[in-house]
């Protein structure tokens, strides 16, 4: 049975510690979006060695191409850049890396492009993002 936070969580957002992989993790993504042409990453994907947030260099055209080129798919999750054009922070670097080590010890397998993903997609994304602002009291 998987450890819950004083929230009742398994994954939670106030009580995650943010790890130097995570902090790796979001560095490599930002430094991507930061220096690659956005329309060339927008669909694009990269493998994250859940072990320490790095990437073996590569951006993929599809999570397929992705999963393909990985020794072994449970040592890593695959990131949609697109999804994260923003940016991605520490602590959202950090939860994800969290949901995907806990999708892998649910019994969750990633084998081919027609394995759902744990990610939302970028609408989900606007969506979630205007809801944490709402509930902050942004109002525009």
């Amino acid at each position: 049975m998987p450890t819950r936070c004083s929230h009742g969580n398994i994954l939670c957002r106030e009580c995650a510690i943010v790890t130097d992989a995570a902090k790796r993790f979001s560095g490599n993504v930002n430094a991507l979006i930061t220096f690659s042409d956005p329309w060339e990453i927008r669909r694009s994907w990269i493998a994250v060695k859940l072990e320490d947030g790095g990437y073996d260099g590569t951006i993929y055209d599809t999570r397929a191409d992705a999963i393909k080129h990985q020794s072994d798919e449970r040592l890593c999750c695959y990131f949609p850049i697109g999804n994260f054009a923003n940016g991605l922070t520490p602590l959202d670097a950090q939860l994800i890396l969290d949901l995907q080590r806990h999708a892998y010890d649910a019994g969750m397998r990633i084998t081919d492009e027609s394995t759902p993903d744990v990610f939302p997609s970028i609408g989900q994304v606007d969506v979630m993002r205007a809801w944490q602002r709402y509930n902050a009291g942004v109002r525009n």
